[in-house]
């Protein structure tokens, strides 16, 4: 990913991508969870959720998810899966593929554009950035995102 990819990305997304980068543990390894320290980023928790991945992309399974991400959804989807969470968009292969994407790529993905799963009436377009986390350094086994909400002004939600 280059600079100028990155020209549209939020400061919050800059800022993350920037602080994974830098956890990778070297040798082309991908940074596991154990690597993330929550301390080192508290401005971006909020906008932060961590997500089990599993075969079928509709079982990932949301790990955590931060405060502000919950103020835009409407609703705390820590501890369900993808399925239970939106059962209404789970087999949408948009949103199944973006996951399913990043797990195999072992690549970063963003987004910004309309939601794709059911969010507060206030959201007209939300920013998401998806970044690989594997614990042995190969297999991605979790991912770390990041979700900011705009108005249709393009104000921040939260």
């Amino acid at each position: 990913m280059t600079e100028t990819d990155m020209a549209a990305w939020s400061g919050q997304a800059k800022d993350l991508h920037a602080y994974w980068r830098n956890l990778a543990p070297g040798d082309g390894l991908l940074p596991g969870r154990r690597h993330v320290e929550p301390m080192d980023i508290p401005a971006l928790l909020p906008h932060i959720w961590l997500m089990d991945i599993a075969g079928d992309p509709r079982d990932s399974r949301y790990r955590l998810i931060g405060t502000a991400v919950t103020a835009g959804v409407g609703k705390d989807y820590t501890g369900l899966t993808l399925r239970d969470a939106h059962p209404a968009s789970a087999d949408d292969p948009a949103a199944l593929g973006f996951l399913k994407t990043v797990a195999e790529t072992r690549e970063p993905l963003w987004y910004r554009g309309p939601p794709r799963f059911q969010h507060q009436k206030d959201v007209a377009e939300l920013e998401n950035l998806v970044l690989p986390l594997a614990s042995d350094g190969t297999t991605v086994d979790m991912l770390l995102g990041l979700s900011v909400f705009f108005r249709n002004d393009g104000t921040q939600v939260v």
